[in-house]
């Protein structure tokens, strides 16, 4: 295991002894016997430069990369100025060092950037496709169940494991493919396709999510003049008030939609009732009453901000729901961590100042219920 002591990391074995003494500027963890290290060398004396070194200490790789990843199925990807390549486990480079970039290496295919354009390398670094895309959706984790979304001129598509393109580059909008069912968006709507590019449903609305449990969130905007908010996210009521102190007031334009879910078969299962919801997780999920799902500052109209990304602040009321749209909870709650960041059998809530664990049922965790 990788330790520091003071400015310098080293290695102990599973019982805590020193097998590598605290030595080196930067390193990463082992992985096929291999670990990335960044030490001084006389031409970079302050910069540093990483090689390789292995379970003894003993130098497998030279320090002349300026940066070096783990492993990750007996390969790793290294950097050299602006460009990047890869080595094998035994630090014989398996590519040049040609790509402007190289994502993730645990998909069935490598992707890489070439004179601005995205292709796909197998593991032995050979280019089984061209570069001709414009962009990748999801760098971080490409390939999802097998298929991963790729752009060419604004349109996307979905390629398989072997490069082949198996959902036509036609759509405006994409997401990964999630329960085997990917959400697309053509003409300014979302709707759902398989892996064989059949439709699920019509596209017919504007806020969608993945599959979780079975059920996706859809939405439906449902009003598109925005309600007004002010600087504390509370709605502003327009009645009795004059422009000059509307427009003290105002803050923030807020985007509405009707939520609700649809099940697998395209179904809504759950109507659209609901201002803001959260994904199904454990076959719950919270939903919001007078809440907005985006807002935007009066200041930049244009650049709408989604809440999915921060509190909820002062936007309406949450309670629980089970997959059949049983309101488990009632709309008790201010605040909700849509992560579900508890255990597994938790969730996070907030009300009465206070952050609660509460249970599947709504139960509040170590605290009495009154």
């Amino acid at each position: 295991a990788l330790i520091r002591k003071g400015k310098r990391f080293g290695y102990v074995d599973n019982k805590g002894n020193i097998i590598i003494i605290p030595k080196y500027k930067k390193a990463n963890e082992f992985s096929y016997g291999l670990a990335a290290v960044q030490e001084r060398v006389k031409l970079f004396p302050f910069i540093g430069k990483w090689g390789y070194i292995d379970t003894t200490g003993k130098k497998v790789v030279d320090y002349q990369y300026d940066e070096a990843s783990e492993f990750s199925d007996k390969i790793a990807k290294v950097k050299k100025g602006n460009k990047w390549g890869i080595i094998n486990n035994e630090g014989q480079q398996i590519t040049p060092l040609i790509y402007e970039d190289i994502l993730n290496m645990w998909g069935k295919l490598i992707p890489a950037k070439r004179k601005g354009k995205w292709l796909f390398l197998n593991y032995k670094g050979t280019e089984v496709v061209p570069p001709k895309y414009d962009d990748i959706y999801s760098k971080e984790f490409t390939f999802r169940e097998g298929l991963a979304a790729v752009s060419i001129n604004e349109k996307w598509g979905f390629i398989d494991g072997s490069g082949n393109e198996v959902v036509p580059i036609q759509y405006d909008g994409v997401k990964c493919f999630c329960e085997g069912l990917a959400a697309v968006k053509l003409n300014n709507k979302w709707g759902f396709i398989d892996k064989v590019n059949q439709k699920l449903t019509e596209f017919k609305f504007d806020k969608v999510r993945d599959f979780h449990d079975g059920l996706a969130a859809v939405g439906i905007k449902n009003d598109l003049k925005g309600k007004l908010l002010d600087s504390e996210y509370r709605i502003i009521k327009v009645n009795n008030i004059s422009k000059e102190q509307l427009y003290k007031e105002l803050e923030y334009i807020g985007i509405g939609y009707n939520f609700g879910f649809i099940n697998k078969k395209g179904d809504i299962s759950i109507p659209l009732n609901f201002d803001i919801v959260t994904d199904f997780n454990r076959d719950r999920a919270f939903v919001n009453i007078g809440g907005v799902e985006e807002i935007m500052k009066k200041e930049f109209l244009l650049f709408p901000v989604d809440f999915f990304s921060g509190d909820y602040k002062n936007l309406g009321r949450w309670g629980l729901i089970d997959s059949s749209g049983k309101l488990v909870v009632d709309f008790k709650w201010d605040n909700v961590n849509r992560g579900f960041f508890g255990t597994d059998t938790t969730f996070v809530v907030h009300a009465e100042g206070m952050w609660h664990s509460i249970d599947i049922n709504g139960n509040y965790i170590n605290k009495t219920n009154t």
